[in-house]
């Protein structure tokens, strides 16, 4: 990356010199040719112009390819870094953020940040190396010229560097796509409550708050251009001074007062780009900030710096344990899931049963107590190695647009047909691979959606099955069929059902009771 990237910036630097030899040469050309010599005499600068004409055109496509390459890649490496960050955060780590925002950070962020190579710094490259050479051949053609131009060059940057930021104001985070993720997410209910109209009308403020936003970087970027423009005049105005003595003394030749005339403009071609630049920056600058935010902070669940082998027993012993988020949610548990049992968990709506769930897979910690696996606290285990042995369905489990071919390979993308039916077969669903889902399975019913996610969990070969709320928004024919298929896995796994529903608590060995900490009744087990 670091040599393409080095020669995508002199290719960069190339094209612009290119772009300012073309304009000189061109001058040069058009006094010339004002003075009518022989057609010859002109050959050398004509075929200088279509050599600098052709070199600016490949050189820019050389560059255009080398460092979008290296940003792309690098954009792919971020994009990375932010999914590998939200699947170790998740899901305590992302409390304080909504859905949208997630994608937010993980989608356009990331393509925010790799404007940074080509937006900003391509641009301050490529000006300064104008800017050298410029300054320095003018300088050989008459010193006091190529002062001029040095002082117009400095000045412009250090204007466009310091006032067009603060012209564009500090960037925040639009929070236009949560609310919009937000408010699809939950159309139907924001409807029965009445409340879609509240959400139209924050996402139209929002919209007007971008579109301000938008108008004040435009402005910037307007201004930095009117920047340039103003001391490029002032450039072309002291060149132009600091000539006229040369010219009258003859000090300098007739044909090259047109060609050091025209280098503040050549200078202004270069220049342009980095008030574009700097109108850029705050943009970048808060993505970068937000994406660093993400990609850095501290882990839910903090690793063992030396973890320890994974038990081949799949018994969870859990020691007087209480499970919460920034505070203790339940009161303390002890019980034990053993190889093969069928074990539910009861308690009201609100009480922990969910963070319980999430506890076992190791996605939390225990506010307090230890979850062991086969004897070995939770925490000297990889999280990853956890969840390989203890898979959880959730009640909202991701079904995506695709084919159910697609959405099973998920657990495992090495499995063939024969695997994947099987898979299948043994929760009671029968469906055509090819079939497509639907958004969030909206193609399926119910029952087939959740039997999906249920054959997803066994694909993925975990040994103890947690199951919150498996028949919710199922009534009760479907919801008593779907319990009589996930018995069947009980000699082979552990299940766990998680349900305040007495007519499936009924069909367990035995129930574990959640209270909150502040019940009244203390819990049992």
């Amino acid at each position: 990356m670091r040599a393409r990237l080095a020669l995508g910036v002199l290719l960069a630097a190339v094209a612009q010199l290119a772009a300012t030899g073309l304009l000189l040469t061109s001058a040069w050309l058009i006094v010339r040719a004002a003075q009518q010599p022989p057609v010859l005499y002109l050959m050398i600068a004509i075929v200088g112009v279509r050599f600098f004409g052709v070199g600016r055109a490949a050189a820019r496509y050389a560059e255009r390819l080398l460092t979008h390459d290296v940003a792309l890649e690098t954009a792919i490496r971020t994009r990375v870094a932010v999914y590998a960050a939200v699947a170790r955060l998740a899901p305590h780590g992302l409390a304080g953020r909504r859905h949208g925002e997630v994608v937010q950070q993980a989608v356009e962020d990331v393509d925010t940040v790799q404007d940074r190579l080509l937006r900003i710094r391509l641009p301050w490259w490529s000006a300064l190396t104008t800017v050298v050479v410029l300054t320095v051949v003018v300088g050989l053609v008459d010193p006091a010229a190529g002062g001029v131009l040095a002082a117009q060059a400095g000045l412009t940057l250090l204007v466009l560097r310091l006032a067009v930021p603060r012209w564009s104001g500090r960037s925040v985070a639009s929070s236009l796509a949560p609310d919009v993720t937000e408010a699809a997410r939950n159309a139907a209910e924001l409807v029965a409550l009445g409340a879609a109209d509240e959400a139209v009308e924050r996402a139209r403020s929002e919209i007007a708050r971008s579109a301000a936003a938008d108008r004040r970087q435009a402005h910037a970027g307007g201004g930095g251009s009117a920047v340039v423009l103003a001391l490029t005049a002032a450039g072309l105005g002291g060149v132009a001074l600091v000539l006229a003595p040369a010219m009258a003394s003859g000090g300098i030749a007739p044909l090259l007062v047109g060609v050091v005339l025209l280098a503040p403009l050549a200078l202004a071609e270069a220049l342009d780009p980095v008030a574009d630049a700097e109108r850029r920056r705050p943009v970048v600058e808060a993505a970068e900030r937000r994406v660093r935010d993400l990609v850095d902070a501290a882990p839910a669940v903090s690793a063992p710096v030396v973890p320890a082998p994974v038990p081949d027993d799949p018994t969870i012993a859990v020691d007087d344990v209480t499970v919460g988020w920034d505070t203790d949610l339940t009161r303390p548990l002890s019980f034990v899931l053993r190889p093969g049992e069928v074990v539910g968990v009861g308690g009201p709506s609100g009480s922990g049963k969910s963070t319980l769930a999430l506890t076992l897979a190791r996605l939390v910690a225990p506010r307090h107590g230890v979850v062991r696996l086969g004897g070995t606290d939770l925490a000297e285990l990889r999280a990853e190695d956890v969840r390989a042995v203890v898979g959880v369905l959730g009640q909202d489990e991701a079904v995506f647009d695709t084919t159910v071919r697609e959405n099973l390979r998920i657990a495992r993308p090495d499995a063939d047909d024969d695997r994947l039916h099987e898979a299948m077969c043994r929760v009671g669903l029968h469906l055509d691979l090819d079939r497509t889902a639907g958004e969030q399975g909206d193609r399926l019913s119910g029952g087939e959606r959740q039997r999906l996610a249920l054959a997803r969990l066994l694909l993925g070969g975990h040994r103890v099955l947690v199951l919150d709320e498996p028949t919710e928004h199922l009534d009760g024919p479907l919801a008593r069929a779907l319990v009589d298929d996930v018995l069947t896995l009980a000699p082979e796994h552990t299940v766990v059902l998680i349900s305040h529903d007495p007519a499936v608590l009924s069909r367990c060995d035995r129930v574990v009771a959640v209270e909150r900490r502040d019940a009244r009744s203390p819990a049992v087990a």
